[in-house]
């Protein structure tokens, strides 16, 4: 070893440097995601129609289909909020609407069964029904803002529980609840409940027909084997660039690309967490999905290191020092 110019020495064994492969940092040119997009439009597509037969069609209507129609367009809207790429975030959409949703209707059906006309006309603004409305009202939204619950349940409850507490504190308002602890299955809020679960049931099986797809513990994976050799790429890279004689631009290219690593860094989390809908970590899911968390900090860690190497590359000048 002490007679060789370890300069001049491979740096990569033929087994990695195979391993690694020729496909640049980020992958090929272009956009990966097309068909990706397509399929998920397409499926959407086709679905939202499905739903709008509800509507449209009589003879759907006549298979029993028909006490669904006036729910169509909120399931519509709600079924398309909830389309993702990735399986298992569809499955977390789905299931935070539904219980934010649930939350908004059985406070409404609590507030109307102890007040079952809500504020009237002859009601003083210093009554009963008044005070506990208004807290009520207040307090339901400031649990769910301070509380650390997910977005969409928050969205969800929060949306809700203000068009059915608006209504409640109307005195002019004529629209239909349930009341007196019974419940109504034409009253807003049950049609609302319905709505959304619709649309949240939809996107699920939007996902599973013609076949299953875009599971997210599939693209954790992906994700994690790419960004792996994208690291090491860029630290080949870095050695070749120092091990030359004088600057070049190859330097704004490493800059590009260790960009485009970040994205990739940046975009993991949202596979490595949908995945626990997909599998609710029973047996060793759990454990994979743990060491792909671990492995995307030990890549973060990594990164920084990187970064700093590619700003130092960004300065050096080649001189004698």
């Amino acid at each position: 070893m002490s007679g060789k110019d370890l300069e001049k020495a491979p740096l990569l064994g033929k087994e990695l440097e195979a391993d690694l492969g020729e496909a640049p940092v980020g992958g090929h040119p272009g956009n990966d995601n097309f068909y990706m997009w397509l399929q998920l439009s397409l499926r959407g597509t086709v679905f939202a129609m499905l739903l709008a037969t509800i509507v449209w069609v009589p003879a759907v209507q006549e298979m029993g289909f028909a006490r669904f129609a006036p729910y169509i367009p909120l399931a519509t809207c709600v079924f398309i909020f909830t389309l993702n790429p990735l399986f298992g975030q569809v499955v977390n959409n789905a299931h935070a609407g539904i219980l934010g949703t649930f939350l908004a209707c059985f406070n409404i059906f609590m507030m109307r069964g102890l007040f079952p006309d809500g504020v009237t006309t002859e009601t003083s603004g210093a009554s009963t029904v008044h005070i506990v409305g208004w807290l009520n009202y207040l307090i339901f939204n400031l649990l769910f803002l301070v509380t650390e619950c997910r977005m969409g349940t928050r969205m969800f409850a929060m949306a809700c529980h203000t068009g059915f507490m608006l209504a409640f504190l109307n005195p002019l308002d004529a629209s239909f609840y349930s009341k007196n602890f019974k419940i109504n299955p034409n009253g807003i809020a049950v049609s609302s409940f319905i709505g959304i679960s619709m649309g949240s049931i939809a996107a699920i099986i939007a996902m599973c027909i013609p076949y299953p797809w875009g599971f997210a513990s599939s693209a954790m994976k992906a994700n994690a084997t790419a960004a792996t050799k994208d690291t090491a790429r860029l630290f080949v890279a870095a050695v070749k660039y120092y091990s030359g004689e004088k600057a070049t631009v190859l330097i704004e290219q490493q800059m590009a690309q260790t960009g485009l690593l970040r994205a990739t860094l940046d975009g993991m989390g949202g596979a490595i967490g949908s995945t626990w809908d997909e599998t609710f970590d029973i047996g060793t899911n759990g454990t994979i999905r743990a060491l792909h968390a671990n492995h995307l900090d030990m890549l973060n860690g990594i990164f920084d290191s990187l970064k700093s190497l590619i700003i130092a590359m960004s300065t050096e000048d080649f001189g004698p020092s």
